[in-house]
Protein backbone atom coordinates (compact mmCIF):
# COMPACT_ATOMS: atom_id res chain seq x y z
CA UNK A 1 0.00 0.00 0.00
CA UNK A 2 1.38 3.44 -0.94
CA UNK A 3 0.46 6.85 0.37
CA UNK A 4 1.00 10.54 -0.24
CA UNK A 5 -0.01 13.91 1.22
CA UNK A 6 -2.41 15.93 -0.97
CA UNK A 7 -3.27 18.33 1.81
CA UNK A 8 -3.46 18.86 5.54
CA UNK A 9 -4.98 15.92 7.34
CA UNK A 10 -5.59 13.94 4.13
CA UNK A 11 -3.83 10.81 2.92
CA UNK A 12 -3.82 9.26 -0.55
CA UNK A 13 -3.95 5.48 -0.41
CA UNK A 14 -3.53 2.76 -2.99
CA UNK A 15 -4.59 -0.77 -2.15
CA UNK A 16 -4.19 -3.76 -4.49
CA UNK A 17 -7.27 -5.81 -5.36
CA UNK A 18 -6.92 -9.42 -4.24
CA UNK A 19 -9.22 -12.44 -4.41
CA UNK A 20 -10.95 -11.11 -7.54
CA UNK A 21 -14.04 -13.15 -8.42
CA UNK A 22 -16.15 -13.43 -11.54
CA UNK A 23 -19.64 -12.01 -10.95
CA UNK A 24 -21.88 -12.09 -14.06
CA UNK A 25 -21.09 -11.36 -17.68
CA UNK A 26 -18.19 -8.90 -17.97
CA UNK A 27 -18.31 -7.97 -14.28
CA UNK A 28 -15.86 -8.97 -11.57
CA UNK A 29 -15.89 -8.18 -7.87
CA UNK A 30 -13.29 -7.76 -5.16
CA UNK A 31 -13.49 -6.80 -1.52
CA UNK A 32 -12.16 -3.32 -0.71
CA UNK A 33 -12.77 -3.52 3.07
CA UNK A 34 -13.63 0.19 2.86
CA UNK A 35 -17.42 0.69 3.04
CA UNK A 36 -16.83 4.44 3.26
CA UNK A 37 -15.93 4.37 -0.48
CA UNK A 38 -19.40 3.11 -1.41
CA UNK A 39 -21.53 5.02 -3.91
CA UNK A 40 -24.85 3.72 -2.54
CA UNK A 41 -25.60 7.11 -0.94
CA UNK A 42 -23.39 9.54 -2.89
CA UNK A 43 -21.00 9.28 -5.86
CA UNK A 44 -17.69 7.78 -4.82
CA UNK A 45 -14.48 9.64 -5.60
CA UNK A 46 -12.39 6.50 -5.40
CA UNK A 47 -10.68 5.42 -8.63
CA UNK A 48 -9.85 1.96 -9.93
CA UNK A 49 -6.41 1.67 -11.52
CA UNK A 50 -5.29 -0.81 -14.17
CA UNK A 51 -1.49 -1.04 -14.25
CA UNK A 52 -1.35 2.34 -12.53
CA UNK A 53 -3.73 4.12 -14.92
CA UNK A 54 -7.36 5.01 -14.10
CA UNK A 55 -9.89 2.84 -15.88
CA UNK A 56 -11.93 4.81 -18.40
CA UNK A 57 -15.12 4.12 -16.49
CA UNK A 58 -17.50 5.69 -16.13
CA UNK A 59 -17.22 5.46 -12.37
CA UNK A 60 -20.32 4.84 -10.24
CA UNK A 61 -21.74 2.87 -13.18
CA UNK A 62 -24.89 0.80 -13.01
CA UNK A 63 -24.04 -2.79 -12.17
CA UNK A 64 -26.04 -4.06 -15.14
CA UNK A 65 -23.99 -1.82 -17.44
CA UNK A 66 -20.79 -3.22 -15.95
CA UNK A 67 -22.05 -6.74 -16.62
CA UNK A 68 -23.24 -6.17 -20.18
CA UNK A 69 -21.21 -3.23 -21.56
CA UNK A 70 -17.92 -3.49 -19.66
CA UNK A 71 -15.35 -1.11 -21.10
CA UNK A 72 -13.69 -0.30 -17.77
CA UNK A 73 -16.89 0.67 -15.97
CA UNK A 74 -16.76 0.30 -12.19
CA UNK A 75 -18.76 0.98 -9.05
CA UNK A 76 -17.87 0.92 -5.36
CA UNK A 77 -20.75 -0.67 -3.49
CA UNK A 78 -20.48 -1.00 0.28
CA UNK A 79 -17.15 -2.76 0.85
CA UNK A 80 -16.87 -4.25 -2.66
CA UNK A 81 -15.97 -2.89 -6.07
CA UNK A 82 -17.79 -4.11 -9.17
CA UNK A 83 -15.69 -3.58 -12.29
CA UNK A 84 -14.89 -4.59 -15.83
CA UNK A 85 -11.48 -4.49 -17.45
CA UNK A 86 -10.58 -2.10 -20.25
CA UNK A 87 -10.63 -4.83 -22.92
CA UNK A 88 -13.00 -7.39 -21.34
CA UNK A 89 -10.19 -9.80 -20.43
CA UNK A 90 -10.17 -11.73 -17.16
CA UNK A 91 -8.31 -9.64 -14.52
CA UNK A 92 -7.22 -12.85 -12.80
CA UNK A 93 -5.26 -14.04 -15.81
CA UNK A 94 -4.44 -11.03 -18.00
CA UNK A 95 -1.26 -10.20 -16.08
CA UNK A 96 -2.29 -6.68 -15.09
CA UNK A 97 -2.26 -5.02 -11.69
CA UNK A 98 -5.51 -3.62 -10.27
CA UNK A 99 -5.57 -1.12 -7.41
CA UNK A 100 -8.01 1.17 -5.64
CA UNK A 101 -6.89 4.78 -5.15
CA UNK A 102 -8.69 6.96 -2.63
CA UNK A 103 -8.15 9.82 -0.19
CA UNK A 104 -8.94 9.49 3.48
CA UNK A 105 -8.67 11.60 6.60
CA UNK A 106 -5.80 10.90 8.96
CA UNK A 107 -8.05 9.75 11.82
CA UNK A 108 -10.13 7.58 9.48
CA UNK A 109 -6.93 6.07 8.13
CA UNK A 110 -5.78 5.09 11.61
CA UNK A 111 -9.18 3.52 12.39
CA UNK A 112 -9.16 1.65 9.08
CA UNK A 113 -5.74 0.18 9.88
CA UNK A 114 -7.00 -1.16 13.21
CA UNK A 115 -10.13 -2.61 11.60
CA UNK A 116 -7.99 -4.30 8.93
CA UNK A 117 -5.89 -6.02 11.59
CA UNK A 118 -8.96 -7.30 13.43
CA UNK A 119 -10.62 -8.41 10.20
CA UNK A 120 -7.48 -10.19 9.03
CA UNK A 121 -7.36 -12.19 12.25
CA UNK A 122 -11.08 -13.09 12.10
CA UNK A 123 -12.46 -13.59 8.64
CA UNK A 124 -11.49 -16.45 6.33
CA UNK A 125 -9.07 -15.64 3.55
CA UNK A 126 -10.98 -15.13 0.31
CA UNK A 127 -7.81 -15.77 -1.70
CA UNK A 128 -7.29 -19.08 0.12
CA UNK A 129 -10.91 -20.07 -0.53
CA UNK A 130 -10.54 -19.21 -4.22
CA UNK A 131 -7.34 -21.27 -4.48
CA UNK A 132 -8.97 -24.28 -2.83
CA UNK A 133 -11.88 -24.25 -5.27
CA UNK A 134 -9.94 -23.58 -8.48
CA UNK A 135 -9.59 -26.14 -11.26
CA UNK A 136 -5.84 -26.55 -10.73
CA UNK A 137 -6.47 -27.37 -7.06
CA UNK A 138 -9.07 -29.96 -8.00
CA UNK A 139 -6.64 -31.57 -10.45
CA UNK A 140 -3.99 -31.81 -7.74
CA UNK A 141 -6.48 -33.48 -5.39
CA UNK A 142 -7.58 -35.93 -8.05
CA UNK A 143 -3.97 -36.90 -8.78
CA UNK A 144 -3.50 -37.74 -5.10
CA UNK A 145 -6.65 -39.86 -5.15
CA UNK A 146 -5.45 -41.67 -8.27
CA UNK A 147 -8.04 -40.45 -10.77
CA UNK A 148 -6.16 -37.79 -12.73
CA UNK A 149 -8.12 -36.99 -15.91
CA UNK A 150 -6.74 -36.99 -19.45
CA UNK A 151 -8.03 -34.67 -22.20
CA UNK A 152 -10.41 -37.48 -23.23
CA UNK A 153 -11.91 -37.83 -19.74
CA UNK A 154 -15.48 -36.56 -19.58
CA UNK A 155 -15.96 -34.48 -16.41
CA UNK A 156 -19.17 -33.18 -14.83
CA UNK A 157 -19.24 -30.31 -12.32
CA UNK A 158 -22.31 -31.19 -10.23
CA UNK A 159 -23.64 -27.89 -8.86
CA UNK A 160 -21.53 -25.73 -11.16
CA UNK A 161 -23.13 -22.37 -10.26
CA UNK A 162 -22.15 -19.80 -12.88
CA UNK A 163 -19.78 -22.27 -14.53
CA UNK A 164 -16.43 -20.75 -13.53
CA UNK A 165 -14.75 -24.11 -12.97
CA UNK A 166 -16.26 -25.58 -16.14
CA UNK A 167 -14.70 -22.68 -18.03
CA UNK A 168 -11.36 -23.17 -16.25
CA UNK A 169 -11.24 -26.88 -17.09
CA UNK A 170 -12.17 -26.29 -20.72
CA UNK A 171 -9.48 -23.62 -21.03
CA UNK A 172 -7.03 -26.21 -19.66
CA UNK A 173 -8.07 -28.59 -22.44
CA UNK A 174 -10.43 -30.85 -20.49
CA UNK A 175 -13.78 -32.18 -21.70
CA UNK A 176 -15.85 -30.59 -18.90
CA UNK A 177 -19.58 -30.02 -18.49
CA UNK A 178 -21.75 -28.59 -15.71
CA UNK A 179 -25.23 -28.68 -14.21
CA UNK A 180 -27.05 -26.90 -11.41
CA UNK A 181 -30.53 -26.56 -9.96
CA UNK A 182 -30.28 -22.76 -10.16
CA UNK A 183 -28.40 -21.20 -13.06
CA UNK A 184 -28.08 -17.39 -13.24
CA UNK A 185 -31.39 -15.95 -14.57
CA UNK A 186 -29.74 -13.64 -17.10
CA UNK A 187 -26.57 -15.36 -18.31
CA UNK A 188 -24.18 -13.41 -20.50
CA UNK A 189 -20.72 -13.91 -21.96
CA UNK A 190 -19.18 -17.37 -21.78
CA UNK A 191 -21.91 -18.71 -19.49
CA UNK A 192 -24.56 -17.86 -22.09
CA UNK A 193 -22.47 -19.60 -24.77
CA UNK A 194 -22.11 -22.71 -22.62
CA UNK A 195 -25.85 -22.86 -21.91
CA UNK A 196 -26.69 -22.44 -25.58
CA UNK A 197 -24.15 -25.12 -26.51
CA UNK A 198 -25.62 -27.43 -23.82
CA UNK A 199 -22.26 -27.62 -22.06
CA UNK A 200 -24.00 -26.35 -18.92
CA UNK A 201 -27.57 -27.52 -18.29
CA UNK A 202 -30.23 -27.01 -15.59
CA UNK A 203 -31.03 -29.92 -13.28
CA UNK A 204 -34.66 -31.01 -13.45
CA UNK A 205 -36.50 -31.02 -10.14
CA UNK A 206 -39.85 -32.67 -10.97
CA UNK A 207 -38.69 -35.37 -11.17
CA UNK A 208 -35.12 -34.76 -10.01
CA UNK A 209 -32.81 -35.58 -12.91
CA UNK A 210 -29.29 -34.68 -13.99
CA UNK A 211 -29.78 -33.56 -17.63
CA UNK A 212 -27.36 -36.02 -19.25
CA UNK A 213 -27.71 -39.55 -20.56
CA UNK A 214 -26.74 -42.72 -18.70
CA UNK A 215 -23.01 -43.56 -18.60
CA UNK A 216 -21.98 -40.10 -19.82
CA UNK A 217 -19.04 -39.26 -17.55
CA UNK A 218 -15.81 -40.71 -16.24
CA UNK A 219 -15.65 -38.32 -13.30
CA UNK A 220 -18.33 -36.34 -11.46
CA UNK A 221 -17.21 -33.81 -8.88
CA UNK A 222 -18.71 -31.13 -6.69
CA UNK A 223 -17.35 -28.35 -4.49
CA UNK A 224 -19.36 -27.08 -1.49
CA UNK A 225 -22.55 -28.65 -2.79
CA UNK A 226 -23.35 -31.62 -0.56
CA UNK A 227 -23.87 -29.48 2.53
CA UNK A 228 -26.95 -28.19 0.66
CA UNK A 229 -28.32 -31.52 -0.58
CA UNK A 230 -31.57 -32.33 1.21
CA UNK A 231 -32.22 -35.67 -0.52
CA UNK A 232 -28.93 -37.59 -0.63
CA UNK A 233 -30.44 -40.68 -2.19
CA UNK A 234 -31.90 -38.87 -5.20
CA UNK A 235 -28.66 -36.97 -5.83
CA UNK A 236 -26.43 -40.03 -5.45
CA UNK A 237 -28.68 -42.20 -7.61
CA UNK A 238 -28.50 -39.65 -10.42
CA UNK A 239 -24.73 -39.26 -10.09
CA UNK A 240 -24.36 -43.03 -10.29
CA UNK A 241 -26.63 -43.13 -13.34
CA UNK A 242 -24.57 -40.64 -15.38
CA UNK A 243 -21.23 -42.21 -14.39
CA UNK A 244 -19.69 -44.73 -16.74
CA UNK A 245 -18.85 -48.17 -15.34
CA UNK A 246 -15.65 -47.73 -13.34
CA UNK A 247 -16.24 -43.98 -13.01
CA UNK A 248 -15.58 -42.07 -9.82
CA UNK A 249 -17.31 -39.24 -7.96
CA UNK A 250 -15.34 -36.80 -5.76
CA UNK A 251 -17.14 -34.35 -3.51
CA UNK A 252 -15.52 -31.61 -1.41
CA UNK A 253 -17.70 -29.97 1.24
CA UNK A 254 -17.46 -28.44 4.74
CA UNK A 255 -18.00 -30.48 7.92
CA UNK A 256 -20.43 -29.70 10.76
CA UNK A 257 -17.79 -28.53 13.24
CA UNK A 258 -15.96 -26.10 11.01
CA UNK A 259 -15.26 -22.99 13.11
CA UNK A 260 -16.72 -20.46 10.67
CA UNK A 261 -19.74 -21.75 8.77
CA UNK A 262 -18.79 -21.53 5.10
CA UNK A 263 -21.69 -19.33 3.95
CA UNK A 264 -22.64 -17.03 6.84
CA UNK A 265 -19.22 -16.82 8.60
CA UNK A 266 -20.83 -17.29 12.03
CA UNK A 267 -18.88 -19.55 14.44
CA UNK A 268 -20.23 -23.12 14.56
CA UNK A 269 -23.46 -22.09 12.83
CA UNK A 270 -23.52 -25.51 11.18
CA UNK A 271 -24.61 -26.98 14.51
CA UNK A 272 -25.72 -23.94 16.57
CA UNK A 273 -28.50 -22.33 14.57
CA UNK A 274 -30.45 -20.61 17.34
CA UNK A 275 -31.71 -17.20 16.25
CA UNK A 276 -30.13 -15.38 19.21
CA UNK A 277 -26.71 -16.77 18.27
CA UNK A 278 -27.01 -15.56 14.68
CA UNK A 279 -28.36 -12.19 15.81
CA UNK A 280 -25.45 -11.72 18.25
CA UNK A 281 -22.88 -12.11 15.48
CA UNK A 282 -24.89 -9.91 13.15
CA UNK A 283 -24.79 -7.18 15.82
CA UNK A 284 -21.01 -7.60 15.92
CA UNK A 285 -20.89 -6.84 12.20
CA UNK A 286 -20.42 -10.29 10.69
CA UNK A 287 -21.77 -10.33 7.11
CA UNK A 288 -21.16 -12.33 3.97
CA UNK A 289 -20.66 -10.69 0.58
CA UNK A 290 -24.39 -10.70 -0.24
CA UNK A 291 -25.42 -8.93 2.98
CA UNK A 292 -23.69 -5.61 2.49
CA UNK A 293 -25.80 -2.87 4.04
CA UNK A 294 -28.17 -5.27 5.83
CA UNK A 295 -29.29 -4.42 9.36
CA UNK A 296 -28.42 -6.89 12.11
CA UNK A 297 -32.05 -8.03 12.23
CA UNK A 298 -32.28 -8.66 8.50
CA UNK A 299 -28.92 -10.43 8.47
CA UNK A 300 -30.02 -12.75 11.28
CA UNK A 301 -33.37 -13.41 9.56
CA UNK A 302 -31.68 -14.31 6.27
CA UNK A 303 -29.05 -16.50 7.94
CA UNK A 304 -31.62 -18.33 10.08
CA UNK A 305 -33.82 -19.14 7.08
CA UNK A 306 -30.83 -20.14 4.95
CA UNK A 307 -29.33 -22.48 7.54
CA UNK A 308 -32.66 -24.11 8.38
CA UNK A 309 -33.89 -24.55 4.81
CA UNK A 310 -30.81 -24.79 2.60
CA UNK A 311 -28.14 -26.64 4.57
CA UNK A 312 -27.92 -30.26 5.66
CA UNK A 313 -24.78 -31.11 7.64
CA UNK A 314 -24.79 -34.88 8.14
CA UNK A 315 -22.40 -36.96 10.27
CA UNK A 316 -20.07 -39.28 8.38
CA UNK A 317 -21.96 -42.36 9.54
CA UNK A 318 -25.16 -41.21 7.82
CA UNK A 319 -23.29 -40.11 4.70
CA UNK A 320 -21.80 -43.60 4.39
CA UNK A 321 -25.24 -45.16 4.74
CA UNK A 322 -26.56 -43.08 1.84
CA UNK A 323 -23.52 -43.62 -0.40
CA UNK A 324 -23.41 -47.40 0.04
CA UNK A 325 -26.99 -47.68 -1.19
CA UNK A 326 -25.78 -46.56 -4.61
CA UNK A 327 -22.02 -47.23 -4.77
CA UNK A 328 -19.80 -50.15 -3.87
CA UNK A 329 -17.17 -48.00 -2.17
CA UNK A 330 -17.32 -44.93 0.10
CA UNK A 331 -14.04 -43.33 1.19
CA UNK A 332 -13.16 -40.15 3.07
CA UNK A 333 -9.72 -39.04 1.84
CA UNK A 334 -9.17 -35.65 3.43
CA UNK A 335 -5.40 -35.97 2.95
CA UNK A 336 -6.04 -35.17 -0.71
CA UNK A 337 -6.97 -31.62 0.40
CA UNK A 338 -3.88 -31.05 2.56
CA UNK A 339 -1.45 -28.33 1.54
CA UNK A 340 1.61 -29.63 -0.33
CA UNK A 341 3.88 -29.09 2.66
CA UNK A 342 1.50 -30.83 5.08
CA UNK A 343 0.86 -33.66 2.64
CA UNK A 344 4.59 -34.26 2.30
CA UNK A 345 5.03 -34.11 6.10
CA UNK A 346 2.43 -36.80 6.80
CA UNK A 347 3.74 -39.02 4.02
CA UNK A 348 7.00 -39.07 5.95
CA UNK A 349 5.12 -39.84 9.20
CA UNK A 350 2.23 -42.06 8.07
CA UNK A 351 1.36 -43.19 11.61
CA UNK A 352 0.18 -39.65 12.40
CA UNK A 353 -1.90 -39.36 9.24
CA UNK A 354 -5.15 -40.92 10.61
CA UNK A 355 -5.23 -38.60 13.65
CA UNK A 356 -4.78 -35.46 11.61
CA UNK A 357 -7.14 -36.69 8.90
CA UNK A 358 -9.93 -37.26 11.43
CA UNK A 359 -9.44 -33.82 12.97
CA UNK A 360 -9.37 -32.21 9.51
CA UNK A 361 -12.52 -34.10 8.47
CA UNK A 362 -14.52 -32.76 11.42
CA UNK A 363 -13.24 -29.17 11.54
CA UNK A 364 -11.80 -28.12 8.15
CA UNK A 365 -13.22 -30.00 5.18
CA UNK A 366 -14.32 -33.34 3.79
CA UNK A 367 -13.29 -35.13 0.63
CA UNK A 368 -15.69 -37.94 -0.26
CA UNK A 369 -14.88 -40.50 -2.96
CA UNK A 370 -17.62 -42.76 -4.33
CA UNK A 371 -16.87 -45.68 -6.64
Amino acid sequence: MTSGQPGAGRVVRRAPLTAIESETGLAFTARTHHPELSSHERPSRAVLLEDGRPLAGPANALHEDIRTLGGGRFSFWYDYVYFSTSDHTDPRTNGRRYEVEYTIGGVQDAIARVRARVRGAWQPSASAITRNYAAERQLEMWRRIGCAPTPETRILDFGCGAGERVDEFRRLGHHAFGCDVMLPPRPVGRLLDYIQERVIRPIGTDPYRIPFEDDSFDLVFSVTVFEHVQDYDSALAEIRRVLKPGGVAVHVFPPPWKFLETHVFVPYASVWQAYWWLYLWALLGVRNRFQRGYSARRTADVNYAFLKNETNYLPKRRIREHVLRHFEECLFVEEAAFSRRRFAFFRRLPLLMPLYRNWFSETRGRVLVCR
